[in-house]
């Protein structure tokens, strides 16, 4: 199998792709190329067009860089009978692999090189774009939006991005307005809501648990909805939902409401974003269906391991 890591030039803590370099260059017996992505959407025709290209070859697709990265290469390898995917993350998110671990765990080429595949399903969103990790709506995206313009600012930035984003978008991002509906059944009757995400693994906002019952290769979207609630409620429950506790936690109930499903419909009267591994998409209407065993991941040795009835 070849390697190839896919690094965008954009993405990425200081002197991460230095230390991704160096450790490669120990790795004499590895076969392996690098390519450097040019634009938005580059990794997905690159990574298409060199499995086309050569279709007697097998590929592992490792993204380096952040949750957009890795959604790129998603896209580009989910079609692709020859090629499965790996992640060597260096973003200020990395919120895919925490559903396996600790980033450090994935961070190190050791243990990615050793890991091995295991084939997980993915999201489709109105039938033309794919999400390996979780789609979100509402307050969340009011807090990616903040993100995109602070991420590279010294401490408020970085890791502390989603965070900042929070306190920024909490005076114009608690009440948002479209019906949500889990396999036909309208799950928010008055059509309101504060936030909503639609799940294939567990982690969002770098390092917000937000589906902690997800299991990537279930076959469903683990649906999670808040209502809209007062800035003093939200700051006394901030930190469970980030914990991943707001499911059990009595201070949470009858703010959250939980669902498992296969198809999700989403329908507002004016334009709304949703956040798709990050990536920002616009419309009136979203259809999310789940695809079943969609694609092989590089699970890198010593990752968490997730079982049906099992605590993630």
């Amino acid at each position: 199998m070849k390697y190839i890591f896919v690094i965008n030039p954009a993405a990425g803590i200081e002197n991460s792709e230095d230390r991704l370099l160096d450790s490669l260059k120990k790795k004499k017996k590895l076969n392996y190329d690098i390519y450097y992505t040019k634009a938005p959407k580059d990794a997905i025709s690159f990574v298409k067009k060199t499995c086309q290209e050569n279709p007697q070859e097998t590929f592992c697709f490792v993204a380096a860089g952040g949750d957009g990265t890795l959604n790129e290469v998603v896209n580009g390898v989910a079609d692709c009978e020859n090629a499965c995917f790996g992640c060597w993350p260096c973003g200020s998110g990395n919120d895919f692999v925490k559903y396996y671990g600790e980033v450090s765990n994935a961070a190190n080429l050791d243990n990615l090189l050793n890991g091995h595949l295991e084939t997980i399903d993915l999201l489709l969103i109105n039938g033309k774009r794919y999400s390996v990790n979780v789609i979100d709506t509402g307050f969340d995206c009011v807090v990616i939006n903040q993100m995109e313009k602070i991420r590279r600012t010294p401490i408020i930035g970085g890791k502390n991005a989603y965070t900042t984003g929070i306190v920024q978008a909490l005076f114009g991002g608690r009440h948002h307005r479209g019906i949500i509906k889990v396999d036909g059944q309208i799950i928010n009757p008055k059509g309101t809501f504060m936030l909503a995400t639609f799940a294939n693994a567990s982690h969002i906002g770098g390092g917000y648990k937000a589906a902690p019952r997800a299991l990537a290769d279930d076959g469903l979207i683990d649906v999670c909805v808040a209502r809209p609630i007062s800035i003093p409620k939200l700051a006394q429950i901030i930190g469970i939902y980030r914990k991943g506790e707001h499911l059990e936690d009595k201070r949470c109930k009858g703010i959250f409401s939980y669902y498992q499903g296969r198809v999700v419909e989403i329908d507002a009267a004016s334009p709304l974003y949703i956040a798709a591994d990050g990536e920002m998409i616009k419309s009136r209407h979203f259809r999310i269906e789940i695809v079943d065993k969609k694609v092989r991941y590089l699970v890198p040795r010593n990752s968490i391991e997730h079982k049906k009835g099992s605590e993630n």
